[in-house]
């Protein structure tokens, strides 16, 4: 199931315009926590066993209270994620970050909802210079 909206989002990202204006693009910083969480929804979601149809309202139906939590939009979103596919040394700081975030989050052994949070990426000391 995590191959599928893996997939998806790389679909979606390639699907959007490519010229992006960098000053419309979800800062790195937000980036990561956003995609730490899309990423976290995703195993959870796969770890239910569901249907697929089920497996995506489930997954959508998140996915949407994950964008109203940063106050962001989802066509904004991936907007954001085609900009960064189309510049790959940020998507590769971006998501080295990410990875890192989700093996902490790991190695701390969180299973609550109510833990996840306590593993921010901001902890992790990254800088990523988005211009270009």
């Amino acid at each position: 199931m995590k191959k599928y909206f893996l997939l998806i989002n790389v679909i979606v990202g390639f699907g959007c315009s490519s010229t992006v204006d960098q000053k419309d693009v979800i800062p790195s910083d937000k980036m990561i926590e956003l995609l730490t969480e899309i990423h976290i929804l995703e195993a959870r979601v796969d770890k239910l066993r569901l249907t697929n149809d089920s497996s995506f309202k489930v997954y959508n139906t998140l996915e949407k209270e994950i964008f109203e939590k940063y106050d962001v939009e989802k066509a904004k979103y991936q907007e954001s994620y085609q900009y960064y596919l189309s510049n790959p040394v940020l998507l590769d700081k971006i998501y080295t970050t990410v990875v890192d975030s989700l093996n902490v989050i790991q190695k701390r052994g969180y299973q609550e909802d109510a833990e996840l949070p306590a593993a921010r990426p901001e902890d992790m000391a990254i800088d990523i210079d988005t211009t270009g």
